[in-house]
């Protein structure tokens, strides 16, 4: 990404807008920018969340991409912060929301002594070998080849359920303490311990892909350090211990002396492997360990937030956008739900007593202190955390209703936002996920719809299925501002692989902004559309819903009232809406026939909610 971005000035007429370019990160950083949690604030001239006098001056002014639901290496996925930070520059992103698993950076019900499931396998010809694992001990790996090629014997943790539940989070602090018992290493074998890391981006003379370090133990050597794999993996070189001796491996310790370029708490504990390796026939290597154990000096809530305040600090600066420190609340894979905070300091909290069947009292008192600071929630994969395969249309529908009614019966337990920009999420494609947002948004009940990929791979987010960004008009790229226009509805979601650079915008009878609620008795009001970048071959829906205070159906209403075969670039499209009964209005954009981005709705009502309307909604 370039780090520009086009500020174009108000015209006086016409649809189609043309305008010079607005400063540049590394200009706006040079300038003197901010620092708010450790990260780097940017503010772009008339972004403020009240709209402008017309349409085209909304499009005029450039909202902030967020990145609004990310993991890295305090998670279980493979991605490191350094690559999400530099897939965030590719893809255009103007803030990075760093949302780890509140759990698994704390490592709760994480072993401590090594346990679970690991599986043997073997390569080449062996004339004996053996592998067996045991929490209480003792765990051996045993191999003998047979001939003159090598043989190797090797004992791998399983990913699931053993690794991502309960070995996957930051390395920072972590040490695994190896008590050997009687054990025979004759000389030309090996014993390795693999531990899996984290993926990184080509940076400083490193090479991109996912990283390994490789304690090998062998008799007699001198201890070293080197790498080899092309530089992705990282060799302890030592001399095999003695029986009876216990040895601690310290890998922070070891990636900051073999990559001392890279962060070395931007590591996830990957994956861990036993390895012994015979040369040929005669040479022998059992290995006998009594216990493995963990230790995890630092994933305390202090701990966590230190580490996550170094990475945002250190890449805020290297990649120049902003890091916004957040979790996303949960305790454990669902269920219960999982939630993100936005412009708060994450609390990494325990959840003492909290269990899947009490935890809605505590999620609500979260949000509560949340908006006390200033903060904004978002309620994440509302329909389900898996994929696909997609369910059938009927089941389809009952899981949407099922869905809408708990959350409405909960009030969403205060949650300013709803993750809806997924092509598929828990069985359900992005339309059932409109349908549940519109269903709400019928009801009035005020709530965001954004974007989120989720993602956890370190991947290229424009190929991602769920790669969705959300634009936020706000006043700065400071968490307090992005928060406020959060709660206000002043976003839109879209994905970066069908709309790169995105800019959408509504604005109502010249005054209200999209997110807002405006009470008129007027028989029809204007609805402007304001587009940046759109690519060709797009269609601009407006979608309008009757809203029903004392709506007691479960489906949602909304009908597309205009449709555009919109030109390519920049555009504002109007169209009359019929406002003799309240109700709201919503732009989507479909790509090739596929809805690919989403506005927020603005509510035209004739009377007062029962609820009354939020103070950032008010127009």
């Amino acid at each position: 990404m370039s780090g520009e971005h086009e500020h174009h000035p108000t015209p006086d007429g016409g649809e189609h807008v043309h305008g010079a370019p607005l400063l540049t990160r590394r200009q706006a950083l040079q300038a003197g920018a901010a620092v708010a949690l450790g990260g780097t604030v940017l503010a772009r001239p008339g972004a403020a969340g009240a709209a402008s006098a017309s349409p085209a001056a909304l499009a005029g002014t450039d909202a902030f991409v967020a990145a609004m639901h990310v993991h890295a290496s305090y998670s279980e996925g493979p991605g490191s912060w350094e690559q999400q930070y530099a897939n965030a520059v590719a893809t255009g992103v103007d803030v990075l929301f760093q949302t780890d698993h509140d759990f698994r950076a704390r490592a709760i019900n994480y072993m401590g002594r090594l346990s679970g499931t690991f599986t043997g396998t073997t390569t080449g010809s062996w004339a004996q070998h053996a592998a067996t694992f045991s929490a209480s001990g003792p765990i051996r790996v045993l191999v003998e080849a047979a001939g003159s090629s090598p043989a190797t014997q090797s004992l791998v943790m399983a990913e699931k359920p053993t690794a991502v539940n309960a070995f996957r989070t930051g390395i920072d602090g972590q040490t695994l303490t190896h008590a050997f018992g009687s054990s025979r290493l004759d000389a030309g074998a090996t014993y390795e311990v693999v531990l899996g890391l984290s993926v990184h981006p080509a940076q400083g003379g490193r090479p991109r892909g996912q990283y390994s370090l490789r304690y090998r133990f062998q008799p007699g050597v001198a201890p070293r350090r080197f790498t080899e794999g092309g530089g992705l993996v990282g060799v302890v070189l030592a001399a095999m211990p003695a029986n009876g001796t216990t040895v601690t491996l310290n890998p922070q310790a070891d990636i900051a002396a073999i990559w001392p370029t890279m962060l070395a708490i931007d590591q996830c504990s990957f994956l861990l492997s036993f390895v012994v390796t015979s040369p040929r026939t005669g040479v022998v290597a059992d290995v006998h360990l009594q216990s493995v154990t963990v230790q995890r000096a630092r994933h305390d809530a202090a701990g966590v937030l230190a580490a996550q305040r170094t990475i945002q600090q250190r890449y805020s600066a290297a990649y120049g956008i902003p890091g916004m420190l957040s979790e996303e609340v949960s305790i454990g894979p669902e269920p219960p739900e999982h939630f993100n905070s936005f412009g708060y300091t994450p609390e990494f909290g325990l959840k003492t007593g909290v269990t899947p069947s009490n935890w809605k009292p505590y999620y609500a008192a979260y949000v509560d202190r949340v908006h006390a600071a200033g903060g904004a929630v978002s309620w994440n994969h509302p329909l389900g955390f898996s994929m696909g395969p997609l369910l059938s249309q009927a089941d389809q529908t009952a899981l949407r209703r099922q869905t809408y009614a708990s959350m409405l019966a909960d009030d969403l337990l205060g949650a300013d936002v709803l993750e809806v920009g997924y092509r598929i999420r828990g069985h359900m494609p992005f339309e059932q996920h409109l349908g549940l947002w519109d269903t709400l948004s019928r009801r009035a009940r005020f709530v965001t719809g954004n974007g989120a990929s989720d993602d956890h791979s370190g991947n290229a987010w424009r190929s991602l299925v769920n790669g969705f960004l959300t634009g936020i008009w706000a006043a700065s790229s400071g968490g307090a501002d992005l928060a406020t226009a959060l709660r206000g509805g002043r976003a839109y979601a879209f994905h970066p692989g069908q709309l790169p650079n995105l800019r959408l915008d509504t604005l109502v009878d010249g005054a209200v902004a999209m997110g807002a609620a405006s009470m008129r008795s007027v028989a029809t009001r204007t609805v402007a559309i304001s587009l940046q970048n759109l690519p060709a071959g797009c269609t601009v829906e407006l979608l309008r819903s009757p809203v029903d205070f004392v709506f007691s159906g479960t489906d949602p209403a909304t009908t597309v009232v205009r449709s555009w075969s919109a030109a390519a670039g920049t555009s504002t499209l109007s169209a009359a809406v019929d406002t003799s009964s309240s109700c709201f209005v919503r732009p989507q954009v479909r790509r090739n026939g596929a809805i690919v981005g989403t506005g927020n709705p603005t509510w035209l009502l004739r009377s007062t909610p029962p609820g009354g309307i939020p103070g950032p909604r008010s127009a």
